[in-house]
């Protein structure tokens, strides 16, 4: 984000479910599932350092 925008509530509280999500699929192999979480996350916040780092 830049700084200027904020989330909202909702946001805020699906992102990081997307992301855990996106990580326990990823864990189990299931890399395809977990590509789509983390692009969920990205969609709330595509400046998600975390995100960017695991979806490579």
């Amino acid at each position: 984000m830049d700084g200027q925008q904020q989330l909202t509530v909702d946001e805020a509280y699906k992102l990081p479910l997307e992301f855990n999500h996106g990580a326990i699929l990823h864990k189990q192999s299931r890399f395809d599932e977990a590509t789509i979480s983390y692009k969920k996350a990205l969609a709330i916040n595509p400046d998600h350092v975390d995100v960017h780092f695991n979806i490579v």
